[in-house]
């Protein structure tokens, strides 16, 4: 039965008992060394999981984790960080033939981890940052009051094994960090728990959707990280560091995969929705991707994702990404651009569907031709749409136009014409190009062979 019970820690207490991590291996190899004093030193091994099947990642800058120790020190810690009993969890799962739950409690169990993390995490790693050895950060500019001497101390830029010991001292045992243990939960049902309690802060859309417990929210995970590289592509490291960090980089995939026909069954698209004819980049059609599957295995009767389906994004994207630094060079050798990225999937689900193949060998010469071709169709419509505006007396909407389209990819009309103009482009200069003719529908297997330089 859920269940709940709040306590007071003070910090040393808090790090030594309830310090988080995320890491899936043994006490041993994940265990911290927190240095409070110079010469005094202890092991600490995490015991609370943070579950990144649901929980978003780390996202505190290093202002907002200074800011933080000091309100601590200043006794204003906040809310509760809240964390879930995972023997009590256990227990509870079995009453109710939970296997999922079952499964992921008694792993975690065995790695030594008694709690999950629900609600802190980044306060949490924050007060971790702070007490373990060789860390650089401080509370930045602080003077504290002590209630033991009744001086005033300056602690400006100073760790914390720096603080003169009463001050330490005060800090480690008199401040209070609040502490809520659920019990008596599913694993489904601390994911929905985690949203409560995340209702009302800065979630981001996809983080919100990463909690969801459904099949195609672990896949899009694994496909946005063996796909990395075309995200790494598309932008600077630094720009892909932070969209990676806030999850948006699985936010594009999920538009990727709708752009290229969607991932649901045939008959579920009645009772959710048409990938062919919705605006793919909708709030609501984005968050449906991941609702209608929740806690539905990939072998029960109800599961609404089409491997088959899945399977060809997961193609037509790697052949993407394998192009993806040819690309880069085409332009100033920075980035690829947003039109390039949307013109190049169509022309790589063209090449998958209509069953040639590449050569590694050749993707260099084939991104140059069709760049080519796909450039000076772009440049050809925006005259058109000049000419067309001329004669008419009044504005078009680029919606008509191949340029614009290629801006406006939310709107079934634009994909449309996108889809059309690839077929009439590939199809008129398919004998220039370095493809490999096939006459049956067969899945694209790009010849991609390890030792090439080519390959990525």
């Amino acid at each position: 039965m859920a269940d709940y019970r709040t306590t007071v820690e003070n910090y040393f207490d808090y790090i030594v008992g309830f310090s988080h991590s995320s890491l899936k291996c043994d006490g041993e190899d994940r265990c911290i060394t927190a240095m409070h004093s110079k010469g005094f030193e202890v092991k600490v091994i995490p015991t609370v999981y943070i579950d990144r099947d649901f929980q978003r990642n780390f996202v505190w800058n290093r202002a907002r984790r200074r800011a933080y120790n000091k309100a601590v020190m200043n006794k204003k810690s906040g809310t509760p960080i809240t964390i879930a009993c995972i023997e009590s969890c256990l227990a509870y799962a079995k009453s109710v033939a939970c296997e999922l739950s079952v499964l992921k409690f008694e792993e975690l169990l065995e790695l030594g981890y008694k709690y999950i993390s629900l609600d802190g995490q980044n306060r949490s790693l924050t007060m971790q940052e702070f007490i373990e050895k060789g860390t650089g950060l401080t509370m930045g500019d602080t003077v504290y009051d002590c209630s033991i001497t009744g001086e005033s101390h300056d602690l400006s830029n100073c760790l914390l094994k720096d603080f003169e010991p009463t001050v330490r001292q005060q800090f480690l045992t008199g401040t209070k960090v609040p502490v809520t243990v659920y019990t008596g939960y599913t694993y489904p049902e601390l994911a929905a728990e985690f949203r409560d309690l995340n209702s009302s802060d800065n979630l981001n859309p996809m983080e919100w959707r990463n909690s969801y417990q459904t099949w195609f929210a672990g896949w899009i995970r694994e496909q946005t990280s063996k796909h990395s590289d075309l995200f790494k592509s598309c932008m600077s490291k630094g720009e892909y560091e932070k969209i990676s960090n806030r999850m948006t980089d699985r936010e594009l995939y999920s538009i990727y995969s709708l752009y290229l026909g969607g991932v649901f069954k045939s008959n579920m698209n009645d009772s959710v929705f048409d990938a062919r004819t919705c605006n793919i980049k909708k709030k609501f059609i984005l968050d449906r991707l991941y609702e209608c599957g929740e806690s539905i295995t990939q072998h029960d009767t109800r599961f609404p994702y089409d491997m088959s389906a899945c399977n060809r994004v997961d193609k037509i994207v790697g052949n993407l990404t394998m192009a993806a630094p040819e690309l880069k060079k085409l332009g100033s050798g920075s980035r690829l651009l947003k039109w390039q990225v949307w013109a190049f999937l169509s022309v790589f689900e063209w090449i998958h569907d209509k069953g040639h193949t590449i050569k590694n060998a050749d993707i260099p010469q084939f991104v140059l031709l069709v760049d080519t071709v796909l450039k000076k169709a772009r440049h050809d419509s925006r005259q058109q749409q000049s000419i067309d505006e001329k004669a008419k007396g009044d504005d078009l909407p680029k919606q008509q136009y191949f340029y614009g389209q290629l801006e406006t990819i939310a709107e079934k009309g634009s994909r449309d014409g996108i889809k059309s103009t690839i077929d009439d482009l590939m199809t008129t200069n398919l004998n220039q190009l370095p493809v490999q003719l096939s006459s049956q529908s067969l899945p694209l297997e790009v010849d991609f062979t390890y030792e090439d330089e080519f390959t990525y």
